[in-house]
Formats: structure tokens, sequence, C-alpha cells
């Protein structure tokens, strides 16, 4: 048995890294399952003109359907969703493993196997797809502004208010010295989604079409309501896991950084979410640029204490934490996704506990 776990460490020490990603992609899949809410199917599309709804200004998707001529057919448009979201899963998950190192295997396996991997399996074919994947890219590349500018398209074509609120929560954060790297491309991010989110609404008042902002005061008391009641796990479902991590930042901030970083990990991401039905999902939009740069930042002091806790097989007891304590979805109009739920279901639905009761 000992020989068996020192095998599965070195394989997570050692192993290749393309191999250990398809080993972590394959884990989030089990954990979270596969769920599909695929939008921009209309047989009647709008485009480009702005879709009516709840939308208008999320352009991502009848960009992409109708570039591949997908229009009304709901299974390809999932089928694409789900290639793009474990590529773009893998991939980032690739770049952080290729050099073999343990903040890249913190960071990849929080990341997959935490909200992130749990909102992007479980809205395949929503807009949610580019807002992530240009989160993604913002916070692995966004030193570079060309770059920048890239991933903020992305997250502005999937979510143009949550591109800004998400750019304007990395502003914050570079406002602490440790991401002061960034200051640049949070000022280009800001700047572009702002104006797109502005324009694009502005084009959607013209033509009569409901707006977000229109739906404000009809999801702010239902947010409230569903944030509350679902206390505590309002607040874990956040991070989950990755909550560690975004305390080691806090507590290693001084004086007036410890409330930019607040601000920027925790009151603006909880604010937005606190006013939607879509909780989670919509945190984990706004969120994922301040998460994974705070989770680089504190990998180091977090992998000291594992080590020192689990000295020699650090790497297999936070992948078995990471796959054992529950990443948590709260969904729309207030349910809760829970992990390992899929099983359940299909268990449920190929027994006769579908006809108990």
């Amino acid at each position: 048995m000992t020989s068996r776990l020192d095998s599965l460490e070195r394989f997570l020490a050692q192993g290749r890294p393309e191999l250990l990603v398809l080993v972590l992609l394959g884990l989030a899949v089990f954990k979270a399952g596969i769920a599909f809410e695929v939008a921009a199917q209309s047989p009647t599309p709008a485009f480009p003109m702005p879709e009516p709804g709840l939308s208008p200004t999320s352009y991502g998707m009848p960009i992409l359907v109708t570039t591949l001529n997908l229009t009304g057919n709901a299974a390809a448009i999932g089928s694409v969703m789900l290639a793009l979201t474990a590529a773009t899963l893998a991939l980032f998950a690739f770049l952080l493993l290729r050099h073999r190192d343990d903040i890249g295997f913190v960071v990849a396996t929080i990341v997959l196997l935490g909200p992130i991997g749990v909102v992007a399996l479980g809205n395949v074919g929503r807009h949610d797809w580019f807002v992530i994947s240009g989160s993604l890219l913002l916070a692995w590349k966004g030193g570079s502004i060309s770059w920048a500018l890239v991933a903020i398209v992305l997250m502005v074509l999937g979510n143009p208010e949550q591109a800004f609120l998400a750019s304007a929560a990395l502003f914050l954060l570079t406002l602490v010295p440790s991401f002061r790297f960034m200051r640049k491309s949070a000022i280009l991010a800001v700047t572009v989604s702002g104006a797109a989110m502005f324009a694009l609404s502005v084009w959607v008042e013209i033509l009569g079409l409901d707006s977000r902002a229109s739906w404000i005061d009809y999801h702010l008391g239902w947010g409230l309501k569903n944030f509350f009641l679902n206390l505590p796990l309002s607040i874990y479902a956040a991070y989950g896991v990755g909550w560690i991590l975004i305390v080691v930042l806090l507590w290693r901030c001084r004086g007036r950084a410890r409330f930019y970083a607040i601000g920027a990990t925790i009151a603006i991401p909880f604010a937005v979410t606190m006013v939607t039905l879509d909780q989670t999902r919509v945190f984990v939009g706004v969120s994922t640029v301040v998460a994974v740069l705070a989770y680089r930042y504190s990998a180091l002091s977090f992998i000291d204490w594992m080590k020192n806790v689990f000295p020699g097989r650090w790497r297999l007891a936070l992948l078995v934490a990471l796959i054992a304590l529950p990443a948590i979805e709260i969904t729309y109009a207030g349910g809760v996704r829970t992990p390992f739920q899929w099983i359940f279901d299909f268990v449920v639905g190929q027994t006769s506990l579908a006809n108990a009761g």
C-alpha cells in the first residue's frame, strides 16, 4: 500500500504533464459532471442585432453559432462548447504544469477541481466559456498588453457587465504592490470593457429591448434572498478550498493594501452575486482573474504548510482533499448543484429507486 501511494506521489510530481492534465480533467468531470444549458439556438435569431431577453449584449454565442452555421442545432452547439470548455481547462492546466512547478500544480488542481471547473463544466453552451477562458488568459498572460486585449475581448463577448466588473476587481488588486505588474493591462481592461458595456447598453435601449440594468430591481430581491437562504453555502461556494489561499493573501497584505485585496477578491464579487439570480456562476465570472492571481501569489506559503503536515505526500493529500471536499454551485433561483450529483441521478434513473415512494 505504501509503495502504491509513493508511486502516485511520484506521478503527481514527475509524471508527464499532458497525462497529468488528462487525469485532472477526468477527475473534474467525475466530480462535477457535465450539464448543458445551450443558448443561442433559436431558429429565428436576431443576429447581428441584439437578441431579445436577458442577455442582449452577450455576442459570443451568436457569433460562434452563426460562423459555424449551427443555428437551431442545440446538440451541435453543446458539443462544440463542451470541446471548447474541456480544451480551455486542459490547456490552462498544461501551461501551469509543463515546467513541473509546485505552484503550478496547486493552482491547476484548485482551478479544475474547484468552483471555476465546476461552473465551466456545469454551464456548457452558455456564454460562460467566453468569460472564463478570457479570464484565465488574462490571469496567465495579462502582463502583456496584446494578450490582455485578446483576453478582455473574449470576456466582453461573453458578458460585457461581468467583464467590466472583473476588470475593476483586477485594477483594485493591482493597487496591492505584489500585483503592480498587471496595472497597465487592468487599465486597458477597464477601459475596453467599460466602453463596450456602455455602447452596447445604449444600443439596446435605442432598439427598445430590455437591458440587464432594467432587470436589476427584479433580480435584487430574489438575489439577496437566495444568497442569504443558502448561507453559509453561498460563501463557501465562492472559492471552495481556494478560500485558504485567499486568506493567505489577505493575511500577508498590510495596511491599505489589505483593503484593496478585500475589495478585489471579496467585496466586488460578492456584491454582484447578491443582486443576481445566478449566484456562483456570476461570482466565478467576476472573480476568476483575481482568484488565479491570488492562488499563484499564496501557493508557496500553502505548499510549505502542506509539506510540514504531509511530508513526502503533500500532492496526493491535496488531490484527495480537492476530490473529497465539495465544490458547490449555487444555481439559478437558489438551487444547489453538488459534487457527484450526476452519479446519484444516473443510478436513480437506472434502478427501481426512480419509482420508490
